[in-house]
């Protein structure tokens, strides 16, 4: 017994470092425990009846009394030692759930270090301050935060004092009984009753007050299968169009009036990828669309898949950093798909961008991968990609393209930091977001913000003519405006926990900011009420 208490303090102990320090949350702790609780089931019934089918087998075999004797010696003893395997394994599957709890503290306290601020300053209320007033932007900002409320997207309008101006909703239940959104539940196998939390993805304002947003429904599936639509709201939220479809992430508005979005569809090949079994494995296409933002048409689409097969880029569809498993997941009763490029944003070239990068003509389309960590520009004429470079940045974005044609981009995982967790006397390296800049011509870069970002996924920044800056952390869930040297003139917070008596639910998706002189919000901004129902 005292071997049996020693090896279960082990093997707890291992246990419960496993699931803190490695083991990715609640998940797989909850499997674990149940997976101990049968096995311990399993092992109890097998020592039950062991001794019977023994005794059997050796009266079969006609064995003497003294292996009698023995066996019944043997009963106990195997009946102790699956007892004593029962106790261990029992206290080391708890013991896996308890480090699940450990992990995910252990996560709040990286991400209040990353942030640089202590959780105290997470309050019931959002949180604003600035002590440079005089350096902060006039104007409005557009954000997509998540919120606590079943059915409802919501986009909000804050003034530059971080106040809720105006607020546009979209009711997703609108969706239900269309076809598309029938058969798109039929794929996914989930019920049409079921309620859904969608995500407002991304926002463009209009000068009369409309807004085109891309709502995605939030049954995360890696961002690039879930189902989204793009849907342009008066400033009452009335609906004026919707384009119903796989759109999600970001998208852009060329200086034409034309809405460039991204979206995807399933295939049943893909170029260079063998298929080992054909009825259980699907593909993902990402989509490049041109849309008619007056009439809510699609005027063109492009397979960035079929782009880059017809080019020199090839080795682009089979390349991916070593997360794996972003690229392969299950949608349906046995039915994986592949996501080969997870495009996440795009960028229409201009004239201006044309004139200083000889290589760009307008109307190409400047895309952004994230698992493959790759930038590339897709010329839509010809339906193939015609440069395509991965360089010092990792799982990008929101890209940009300056005047003078070079790319921006919010670089998520980029940078490294080192996290002193005293509490456990041992150091982590942690991946860490900042925003840079790239030179396609020169092949230079250089960091224009890396303050304390923790920003895994997503995130947004605006970079204003002075050298400043607002970035949108996702993770942290704060906006922030930070000179040209990054110090903080401004920041706002949001929740660290749900709270449904407030707007705002711990992450901002994505910012934008608009100019006086854009949003012309006398003629249209009423007083708003901004209680959430």
């Amino acid at each position: 017994m005292t071997k049996t208490i020693i090896i279960t303090f082990i093997l707890s102990g291992l246990a419960f470092n496993a699931q803190a320090y490695i083991g990715p949350g609640i998940g797989l702790g909850t499997l674990g425990i149940i997976g101990g609780l049968l096995l311990s089931v399993v092992l109890t019934i097998f020592a039950v009846f062991w001794y019977p089918i023994k005794k059997f087998i050796r009266k079969v075999k006609k064995n003497s009394e003294k292996e009698k004797s023995l066996n019944k010696n043997k009963k106990g003893d195997l009946w102790d030692k699956l007892t004593n395997l029962n106790i261990i394994l029992l206290c080391s599957f708890i013991a896996y759930q308890v480090g699940a709890l450990k992990q995910a503290g252990q996560f709040e306290s990286i991400k209040s270090v990353m942030t640089g601020y202590a959780d105290m300053h997470f309050v019931d209320e959002i949180t604003t301050w600035t002590d440079q007033p005089e350096k902060v932007h006039n104007g409005y900002y557009v954000t997509c935060p998540s919120i606590p409320h079943e059915n409802i997207a919501i986009a909000y309008l804050l003034n530059n004092n971080g106040e809720i101006a105006h607020e546009w909703k979209f009711d997703f239940n609108t969706l239900r009984n269309t076809k598309e959104y029938d058969e798109y539940l039929t794929l996914r196998n989930h019920s049409k009753k079921e309620s859904f939390r969608p995500d407002c993805t991304d926002a463009h304002l209009m000068p009369n007050g409309d807004l085109i947003m891309t709502v995605r429904e939030n049954h995360y599936t890696y961002g690039v299968f879930d189902y989204g639509i793009i849907v342009r709201l008066d400033k009452d939220s009335n609906i004026k169009w919707q384009l119903l479809g796989m759109f999600h992430h970001e998208s852009e508005l060329n200086d034409e009036g034309f809405l460039i979005a991204t979206s995807s569809k399933l295939r049943d090949t893909f170029p260079l990828v063998d298929r080992t079994d054909k009825n259980k494995i699907q593909f993902i296409d990402m989509i490049v669309n041109i849309i008619d933002i007056d009439k809510g048409l699609i005027l063109s689409s492009h397979s960035v898949t079929d782009a880059y097969f017809n080019s020199h880029y090839q080795n682009m569809l089979t390349t991916s950093y070593a997360n794996k498993g972003h690229m392969l997941n299950r949608i349906k009763n046995g039915l994986d798909y592949y996501n080969g490029l997870h495009l996440n944003d795009v960028v229409y070239v201009e004239e201006r961008h044309a004139q200083k990068w000889p290589l760009l003509n307008v109307g190409d389309i400047l895309l952004s991968h994230r698992d493959i960590s790759t930038i590339s520009v897709l010329r839509p004429s010809e339906d193939k990609i015609i440069y395509a470079r991965r360089g010092p940045w990792r799982s990008q974005h929101h890209i940009k393209l300056t005047d003078d044609a070079k790319i921006t981009m919010f670089d998520n995982e980029g940078s490294v930091a080192i996290y002193d967790d005293k509490e456990n006397k041992k150091s982590q390296v942690i991946n860490t977001a900042r925003v840079m800049e790239y030179d396609p011509q020169t092949d230079k870069s250089r960091i224009i913000y890396s303050g304390n970002l923790k920003s895994a996924t997503r995130g947004s920044y605006t970079i204003f003519d002075d050298g400043s800056l607002t970035v949108t952390s996702r993770e942290q869930s704060t906006i922030l405006q930070v000179d040209s040297d990054g110090n903080i003139i401004w920041e706002l917070r949001g929740l660290k926990e749900r709270n449904t008596t407030n707007p705002y639910y711990k992450k901002f998706i994505t910012t934008r900011f608009y100019t006086n002189d854009y949003a012309d919000t006398a003629s249209w901004l009423t007083e708003t009420s901004t209680e959430t129902k």
